[in-house]
């Protein structure tokens, strides 16, 4: 473990992990989240608009950068599924028209 500055007591370290549940709600939110911001409508409706227009879903950014920055968390252990299938997921909903929950599906039996 690496020694703190002098004069500064030692930082705890802690071990975080996230299950496969907080992984598709993560993506989830993440683009009902974009979704709502780039066409201006509330986060209610936001799965109704990409039942409606699933073009749109491969024009979504965001749960790439989530994605990114989640695997840049020090000590943070990804349970379960992994980042492999949440990469697939991801190119399952924007290859296929696809929302979070029907992609990751799709990717866990891809990957089995």
């Amino acid at each position: 473990m690496r020694q703190p500055p002098e004069g500064r007591e030692p930082r705890q370290v802690f071990r975080s992990f996230v299950g496969p549940c907080m992984q598709r709600s993560i993506l989830h939110r993440v683009m009902i989240a974009e979704v709502a911001m780039k066409y201006n409508i509330g986060p209610k409706h936001a799965v109704r608009y990409l039942k409606e227009n699933p073009r749109a879903i491969g024009d979504l950014e965001a749960a790439w950068s989530a994605l990114e920055n989640i695997e840049q968390i020090e000590n943070l252990k990804i349970a379960g599924v992994g980042v492999e299938v949440m990469r697939l997921a991801l190119e399952n909903s924007r290859n296929y028209s696809l929302l979070s929950n029907d992609a990751f599906h799709l990717a866990a039996m891809q990957k089995e």
